[in-house]
């Protein structure tokens, strides 16, 4: 009994003593330098931590890629101040067994760390251990987050397709509408009109009517058949016409008219008034027979969807294929250009749906 009070009493002042040298304020050692475990698996992460006062420090340490040659820094935490206390934390690890040894960490000439020391140890195998296969990894059902990013890249790609076999890779004859330039037969027609209200001859300028009539002829048949009718003499444009096969009643015409006024500019003989006349009838004769017919273009039934509209008609063929009942006979080129648009959305549609429904049964089909 009384070896128990004597242990009782040594127990006591031992305990006393310890708690009279605990300071009333932080427990911890500063500056530290510390590990949450100095001994980890190959692979393993642990942290390490170090902090000091603030008041008494003057460097603090940075680190790049590794803490010492051989323990990689995975994660470095922000810099904390706690009062007068400033903190870091890193989590390391390492990749080969041994002992890695952290050195003094200073952070003022009166402010050092203890040395640490970290053992890495790779995993202990028992003997005679059965070996086993690597486990396989798990198969997790496929859901709907899976799947739409695949339907709306198909979407986009079939777009894409669409638009480029429709403007780039396809070679259309498009229908453009002509630069307006009035035909030389307008203007040749238009120029005698004038002539007649003139009425030169009438008033007894027999040679300035005759002049006019020959220019407004020249300058069609240079303009109609693109030689220098100007220019010439009577008798090389008629040479000229012959060669273009010009049919021989009108090239009589044309050489009659031209040799007449030729006379009567140069004063050899003065027309009759029936002459005269006559001879402004043959001019707009001339320029009835050789004209060019121009067939006009119905500009309408030519003219395109646009891009945004097959753009609707594929997203949404129902109004792909409303807008080609609608402009079937109004519009053809459009029309069709909706309802081709409208028909590559519904087959992109039925086969996204063909390939979300194989999707979904299968994840189905892994669940049981």
């Amino acid at each position: 009994m009384r070896k128990l009070i004597n242990l009782l009493v040594a127990v006591s002042i031992f305990a006393f003593s310890s708690c009279k040298e605990k300071p009333a304020g932080n427990t911890q050692n500063i500056p530290t330098a510390q590990l949450d475990t100095n001994s980890i698996f190959i692979g393993e992460q642990t942290n390490f931590t170090i902090e000091n006062e603030l008041s008494n420090t003057s460097i603090w340490p940075t680190y790049e890629e590794f803490l010492v040659e051989g323990v990689e820094i995975i994660q470095v935490s922000k810099l904390d101040t706690t009062e007068n206390i400033i903190s870091q934390t890193f989590t390391i690890t390492a990749w080969d067994s041994g002992s890695y040894y952290i050195p003094v960490i200073e952070f003022s000439e009166n402010s050092k760390t203890e040395e640490l020391l970290l053992n890495v140890s790779t995993v202990i195998l028992e003997e005679n251990a059965e070996l086993k296969d690597i486990k396989q990894p798990i198969e997790e059902p496929i859901g709907w987050s899976d799947i739409w990013p695949w339907l709306l890249g198909i979407v986009l790609l079939s777009l894409v397709i669409y638009l480029l076999k429709k403007y780039v890779f396809t070679k259309k004859d498009e229908m453009a509408k002509p630069k307006i330039v009035t035909p030389a037969d307008i203007i040749a027609l238009n120029s005698l009109a004038t002539l007649r209200k003139k009425e030169l001859w009438q008033e007894g300028k027999i040679k300035l009517y005759y002049v006019t009539l020959s220019e407004i002829i020249r300058k069609y048949l240079e303009q109609r058949y693109q030689f220098i009718a100007l220019e010439l003499p009577t008798n090389d444009i008629i040479k000229r016409l012959n060669d273009l096969s010009m049919k021989s009643e009108i090239i009589q015409k044309i050489y009659n008219l031209l040799q007449r006024s030729d006379l009567a500019k140069f004063a050899k003989n003065k027309p009759t008034d029936l002459e005269n006349t006559e001879s402004l009838n043959i001019a707009i004769e001339i320029i009835e027979e050789t004209k060019i017919i121009i067939q006009e273009l119905d500009y309408k039934n030519t003219e395109n969807a646009g891009c945004l509209l097959q753009i609707l008609s594929f997203i949404m063929p129902l109004i792909g294929l409303i807008l080609y009942l609608v402009w079937k006979d109004a519009k053809p080129q459009a029309s069709k250009d909706c309802g081709s648009a409208a028909l590559w959305g519904w087959l992109i549609g039925m086969l996204c749906s063909l390939i979300a429904g194989i999707i979904f049964w299968s994840s189905i089909k892994n669940l049981y």
